[in-house]
Formats: C-alpha cells, sequence, structure tokens
C-alpha cells in the first residue's frame, strides 16, 4: 500500500505563524527577540499538566510582557495562510491537521483554507500537546490504517517530524522560513505544490 492519508502541522506549515506573531509582537511595541522568550516560555508549559492553549498563550505572554495581551488567541484567525496550501487539492489523498491548538480555534483556522480538510486532531481532543503522541496515534486510529500509510507533513522537527517518525509514519519537512534541523525526514518540499508528486513516491 501506497500514502493513504496526508497530515498537517497547522500553524507554521499552513498558516504563517512566524508573520502572526510578529505582527502581534510588534502591535505591542515589543523587539523581535521577545517573540523568542515567548516561544520558549510557552514550549515549557505544554510539557506540563494539560491546560487549554488559550490559558497557556495567555500566561506565557505575561511572562514576557506586561501588556494586554487578552485579543492574542482570537488574533491567530487573521495570520495569513501560506499561498501553496491551495496545491493540496492535487494531492489526492485524504488531508488531514494534527494541531496543538484548541478545538474551536482550530476549526475557525480550518474554514479558511482553500482546501477541504476531511479530519482534525486538536489538543483538546487528545488533552495532551505534541511532541506526544497522542496526535498520532489518533490519526492512526480515525483512518484504520497502518503508521506507514500516512505521511505527516510540517516544518517543525521536535513538535512534529520526530513525534511522527517514531510511530512509524512517513515524514515530509516543509521548509518554511525557520527550518534549519531536518530530523532525517523521507522527503523535503520547499513548496507544498511539490507534495503530489512527492507522496506518490513515498512507498
Amino acid at each position: 500500500m501506497g500514502i493513504i492519508a496526508a497530515t498537517f502541522d497547522c500553524y507554521g506549515t499552513l498558516v504563517d505563524w512566524d508573520r502572526g506573531i510578529a505582527e502581534f509582537f510588534r502591535k505591542l511595541n515589543q523587539p523581535p527577540e521577545k517573540v523568542t522568550e515567548w516561544e520558549k516560555a510557552q514550549r515549557g508549559m505544554i510539557q506540563g499538566p494539560y491546560r487549554q492553549y488559550r490559558e497557556i498563550m495567555r500566561e506565557s505572554l505575561r511572562a514576557v510582557t506586561s501588556q494586554d495581551i487578552s485579543a492574542f488567541p482570537d488574533s491567530l484567525l487573521q495570520w495569513p495562510i501560506f499561498p501553496d496550501v491551495s496545491e493540496l487539492g492535487r494531492a489526492g489523498v485524504k488531508l488531514g491537521i494534527l494541531s496543538n491548538m484548541d478545538t474551536d480555534l482550530l476549526e475557525a483556522t480550518i474554514k479558511r483554507l482553500p482546501v477541504r480538510i476531511d479530519f482534525f486532531v486538536s489538543a483538546e481532543q487528545v488533552r495532551s500537546y505534541k511532541p506526544g503522541l497522542a496526535h498520532f496515534k489518533r490519526a492512526v486510529e480515525l483512518l484504520k490504517c497502518k503508521p506507514s500509510e500516512i505521511a505527516h507533513c510540517a516544518f517543525g522537527v521536535w513538535y512534529d517530524m520526530a513525534p511522527a517518525k517514531s510511530l512509524g509514519m512517513k515524514t515530509v519537512l516543509v521548509r518554511r522560513t525557520r527550518v534549519k534541523e531536518t530530523g532525517s525526514p523521507d522527503a523535503i518540499v520547499d513548496s507544498l505544490a511539490e507534495l503530489p508528486r512527492v507522496l506518490a513516491s513515498l512507498c
């Protein structure tokens, strides 16, 4: 059997996380280095007991700025979608999203995408955050297939490539703005327009 489904990280792979974060911090008149501080803080928090991501976003922001950050969770609903997402309609497989976002925010984002998403797994549904394996195991359960029949596509090694690979999924690294490490994926693409060809070659 070949690949029957492609799953994606959403924010950073389909939605431009870097531009969205940078714009929000710019509006707060915060320097770019504050983004790095915030990402470190929220990364630490998701490794603790499960809480809604809204709560983690707000608490981690309060750790790096004293300004009003109440609008942060809903701001991501205006973050730009990468233009090449429209190319996923040519993939010829089921499309899914595995995200660390709350269910309602993820559903609202999916409605903005220019392609049909067949299923999604949110952190709220599995009460866990990537790089834990719960998202990936749920995808296998939903698809009723072997992990090797799923290609997980993402820009991040720690959150996505490593856990997907450990479960036996095929992995496709999508080069976005900050990709340095690769994590030895099965394939690397510079654009999602390359994905239909790459999926066909992953057997």
